[in-house]
């Protein structure tokens, strides 16, 4: 879940499982409206080359190669609309031109429910500054 006005971190990890390298990798992410401004960066395992190490908004990363086993690992800290409302659905997607065994999981979804908050306020006033 989410709350509105708060902020939210998504991990993000790309893994080519071999058994040829990937080349001309795009890794992408478009953050969903609800999301007023998002920073991230990457760590990487395996020696994959041409990756962004850090940005700010969506995820665009293009012209990477993965050797088999090398991960990236993007960490995106984004700060939600005090306005959101509705779920906060994000897809992430990896593509290349090396054929791919499995496409099925080139794209994952996580999508998040409001949670409740409310922001109660009380006031009492009875206009004087005095009393008998």
């Amino acid at each position: 879940s989410y709350t509105p006005g708060g902020s939210t971190t998504y991990l993000i990890v790309a893994t080519n499982n071999g058994p040829s390298t990937a080349t001309s990798v795009a890794i992408t992410d478009t953050l969903p409206p609800e999301i007023t401004s998002a920073t991230w960066s990457t760590s990487i395992t395996g020696s994959p080359t041409g990756v962004d190490a850090s940005g700010t908004g969506n995820i665009n990363d293009t012209g990477i190669t993965m050797p088999p086993g090398s991960t990236i690992t993007y960490t995106v800290t984004a700060n939600i609309s005090p306005s959101a409302t509705g779920n906060l659905v994000n897809v992430a997607t990896i593509t290349s031109p090396t054929p791919d065994p499995d496409p099925d999981n080139d794209s994952d979804t996580d999508s998040d429910t409001p949670s409740a908050s409310a922001d109660l306020q009380i006031t009492k006033d009875d206009s004087a500054t005095s009393y008998t």
